[in-house]
C-alpha cells in the first residue's frame, strides 16, 4: 500500500491548486484529492488499450510531466499550473485512482 502524505487537500479547482502550490514551495509533500468521476478518463490517459479494466486500480508515477495528461482531463485544466511550479524540481508524482488523487513527494 501507498504511504501518502499528511497534508491532504480536495479538489475545488483553482483554489485547491493554489493551496497544492502553497504547501509545495514550503517543501511539504501533499495529496490532491481529484473527484471521484476522473477515474474512466485517468485510466484512458495513463493506461491506453486497459479500458476494459478500469475499476482495476491505477497507481502510476513519473516526474512532473505525468500532468500533462492530467491536466488534458475536462474540469483538471488548473493541474497545468501546478505542473509548471514542479518543472526542473527534484519531485515525484503518483497518480493513484480508483479513489483518484494526486501525490506529490520528494524522490
Amino acid at each position: 500500500m501507498l504511504k501518502e502524505p499528511v497534508a491532504r487537500i480536495g479538489w475545488s479547482g483553482r483554489r485547491a491548486v493554489d493551496e497544492s502550490i502553497a504547501h509545495l514551495r514550503e517543501g511539504a509533500e501533499i495529496v490532491l484529492e481529484l473527484p471521484l468521476a476522473v477515474h474512466h478518463a485517468l485510466v484512458a490517459r495513463l493506461r491506453p488499450g486497459a479500458a476494459s479494466r478500469e475499476s482495476e486500480p491505477l497507481e502510476v508515477s513519473d516526474g512532473p510531466e505525468i500532468l500533462d495528461a492530467v491536466a488534458d482531463i475536462a474540469g483538471l485544466e488548473d493541474i497545468a499550473r501546478l505542473r509548471d511550479c514542479l518543472k526542473g524540481t527534484d519531485w515525484r508524482v503518483t497518480v493513484a485512482s480508483p479513489h483518484p488523487r494526486l501525490i506529490v513527494r520528494h524522490r
